[in-house]
């Protein structure tokens, strides 16, 4: 069991003080999810231009945010951005005090990959060799950042590509993955684990997290908030530049199930 947890912001200019409205949501979430993983925590940020910065240790959220990493993180909070991404981790394979096991996990190259993910990937030692992918890491999780690399195109990733990889893999899953080349085009991947979202259109923002209790304690000074609802295996793309609306894939169960239907989750 993993907690993720994040902020989506569209394109708008932001005043200060909702940029630090914006900084509390998400450190709120994100030690809101602790006990969902005491092992490691980390946090991921990106802009329009594909600029990002991570950070990540192993140690506890509420431990986490009182120091530098998480600081220099959030400091670099500003109108461009377009994703604040977090993740508390309990350990299933790879050691947290490694890490490279920790999350997010980032790819390779000039643009790559940056993911949390939540679950375990029972067939990530043989989807590794069987799609001769590299591996750099001993967490499972890893197999869903090179699934996300191998479907890398000149506008992001091929989200219909990735959904048909990702029914190769077994086991639990939800994630959250961006590629810094197309860092406005935001992947939020719900499979057989939770993975809750709202949507706030005044502020233009979508917040996430593993479970409804941790967003509604969150968010609930706040009126406004509305439920996203994200069926089991859908792979939602949220777009920055507008937000809404958010188009769904069906993750197909089998190689051999090819449902392509498309649905809007707001």
């Amino acid at each position: 069991m993993c907690g993720l947890a994040g902020v989506l912001l569209a394109e708008r200019p932001r005043p200060q003080s909702e940029l630090n409205a914006v900084a509390e949501i998400f450190t709120g979430l994100l030690v809101a999810s602790e006990h969902r993983g005491r092992h490691a925590t980390g946090v991921a940020i990106l802009n329009a231009r594909g600029n990002y910065s991570v950070s990540k240790a192993p140690v506890r959220a509420s431990e986490f945010v009182r120091g530098r990493g998480f600081r220099d993180v959030i400091g670099r909070l500003d109108g461009d951005t377009t994703l604040l991404m977090g993740h508390t981790r309990w350990p299933t394979h790879g050691s947290h005090l490694d890490n490279a096991n920790n999350h997010p996990l980032v790819g390779e190259g000039e643009s790559p990959c940056v993911i949390t993910h939540n679950g375990h990937i029972q067939n990530a030692s043989v989807l590794f060799k069987a799609m001769d992918l590299p591996r750099r890491a001993q967490v499972d999780s890893e197999i869903l950042l090179r699934l996300a690399e191998a479907n890398l195109v000149e506008t992001g990733i091929d989200a219909l590509g990735l959904a048909e990889d990702i029914s190769r893999c077994r086991g639990k899953m939800s994630a959250v993955v961006v590629a810094t080349g197309d860092p406005t085009k935001i992947l939020l991947i719900k499979g057989n684990q939770p993975l809750e979202a709202r949507y706030h259109a005044a502020r233009g923002l979508v917040a996430y997290a593993s479970e409804s209790q941790i967003l509604d304690g969150v968010l609930e000074l706040e009126t406004g908030w509305q439920v996203i609802r994200i069926p089991p295996w859908r792979l939602v793309i949220a777009d920055t530049r507008r937000i809404t609306p958010l188009r769904a894939y069906r993750i197909p169960q089998s190689d051999h199930e090819h449902d392509w239907r498309c649905d809007t989750c707001l």
